[in-house]
């Protein structure tokens, strides 16, 4: 399966499960669930699909270089996401 044909079957997996997580804050029980982590995921293949292949690797190069062994918070990606838009 391609990267496409598989977000499109854990989009649609995922439109049809409750829709009653917090995301930003799961609790202990659900912080694995499908629901945070494929929509993470799904997040990531849709930016990939925006600004294309070579931009999208060329930011994940970037972003690991430079916050690698350090703390970030999601601002930090959405900023340097930006650049590559």
């Amino acid at each position: 399966r391609t990267a496409d044909q598989l977000a499109r079957h854990y989009y649609q997996r995922l439109a049809g499960s409750a829709q009653n997580l917090v995301l930003a804050d799961p609790g202990p029980r659900d912080m694995f669930d499908d629901r945070v982590y494929k929509r993470g995921a799904l997040t990531l293949h849709t930016l990939r699909r925006r600004i294309g292949d070579t931009n999208f690797f060329a930011l994940l190069q970037d972003w690991t270089g430079r916050h690698r062994h350090s703390s970030v918070v999601t601002d930090d990606f959405l900023d340097l996401a930006a650049r590559y838009a």
